[in-house]
């Protein structure tokens, strides 16, 4: 092997910087590589791009197949993060012709609710008068035949967070690695400075009107912002009241405020886990930052909306900060329809949260070591 490739459909960003560890494995002397394939699959970041040596963009087909199936492609290791769906799957039938080593990585996955015969039934008699929903599953439902005639290729290796992610691994190769809000947990453990004085509760932010996401898959019932923040101040005033502190805002990294609609109550950006660490509690809906709270066991209450409920159906989400409720043993509150009294803050549930931590956060066979460390080793190999 002479080089290593990541790859995805995102520009380079600090996000994508934390899920491949990319400067690390450079300063280590592994030829690495970044392909965006952003102008492919129009999943544009404006103003987040960064710029590297390895970065290099691919804006047609034609060079990108060039690539992966040159003789040399034989001597790259791939490792990619562009999902399995319809609109990537001339990539992966791409990746089946080419001599690539192919890995993948799964991180990030969250609990999700089981449905009721019912509830299916009624989810998919909707799908039948939208006739771009009922392409995109027969497209799925080929890909999946396509994949079980070898059509597809399976990944080698993957790289898994948690033992839900390990249990999607099939027969690959499986390197346990963490979610990276751990490897930000393990790599921050003696930092215990302050950002805010005082007592505190730290709403775990989704940019829930506006998220840039959204476009991206389709959604078109956006949260109305002048309800939800009228709902969620509202909230956070009774909160602040009940428990004699302040509730400060860790900002979504891919929020916007011009203006604060929070009424006036401080934003912090890319504080999260600085957040967590001293606050007596958060709040959220179903953040995947929320892996802070748990691994600092932080109380958590999470709330939703009629609002939220009804943007979320359409990727059968909508029961999820209920779920995530129910899964940590903590409470889900309903803005449009709040309880006469606030729920109390209870303390953790540890066996709870230590389950939510190995299953979603942290492989148990690497525990405490960075998940670079897992990359270096692999592709340090003969």
């Amino acid at each position: 092997m002479k080089k290593v490739v990541f790859s995805s459909y995102a520009p380079l960003t600090e996000t994508i910087l934390k899920i491949f560890p990319l400067d690390f494995l450079a300063g280590k002397g592994i030829a690495v590589e970044y392909w965006d394939l952003s102008a492919l699959f129009g999943h544009e970041v404006p103003g987040k791009e960064l710029t590297r040596p390895f970065l290099r963009r691919f804006a047609d087909e034609d060079a990108l197949s060039a690539a992966l199936l040159a003789p040399e492609a034989a001597e790259i290791f791939l490792v990619t993060a562009v999902p399995y769906e319809p609109r990537f799957f001339r990539l992966h039938r791409l990746l089946a012709r080419s001599p690539v080593k192919l890995g993948t990585v799964i991180v990030g996955v969250m609990p999700t609710p089981e449905q009721s015969g019912l509830r299916r039934l009624r989810q998919n008699a909707r799908y039948l008068l939208d006739p771009q929903k009922i392409c995109h599953i027969l497209l799925k439902r080929a890909q999946i035949a396509l994949k079980r005639l070898g059509v597809v290729r399976d990944f080698d290796v993957v790289f898994a967070a948690g033992s839900a992610a390990r249990e999607q691994a099939g027969k690959a190769r499986v390197v346990p690695i963490h979610h990276i809000d751990y490897d930000e947990w393990l790599d921050t453990r003696a930092d215990d400075g302050r950002l805010v004085s005082g007592r505190y509760a730290v709403y775990l932010d989704q940019f829930a009107p506006s998220h840039p996401d959204y476009k991206f898959l389709g959604l078109t019932t956006p949260v109305d912002p002048v309800h939800y923040y009228a709902f969620l101040n509202a909230f956070f005033s009774r909160l602040e009241k009940k428990y004699d502190l302040n509730i400060v805002i860790a900002a979504h990294p891919k929020s916007d405020y011009p203006v604060n609609p929070f009424a006036g109550r401080k934003i912090a950006r890319s504080s999260a886990r600085a957040l967590v660490r001293h606050c007596e509690f958060a709040l959220a809906t179903y953040s995947t930052a929320l892996g802070y709270a748990v691994l600092d066991r932080k109380p958590l209450v999470f709330f939703t909306t009629d609002d939220i409920a009804a943007r979320d159906r359409p990727r059968r989400l909508d029961a999820l900060p209920a779920h995530f409720a129910t899964v940590l043993g903590r409470p889900c509150v309903n803005l449009d329809h709040p309880p006469e009294e606030e729920s109390r803050i209870d303390p953790v549930d540890a066996m709870l949260y230590d389950d939510y931590k190995y299953r979603y956060l942290v492989s148990r066979q690497s525990e405490g070591r960075p998940s670079r460390e897992a990359y270096l080793d692999l592709f340090s190999e003969a």
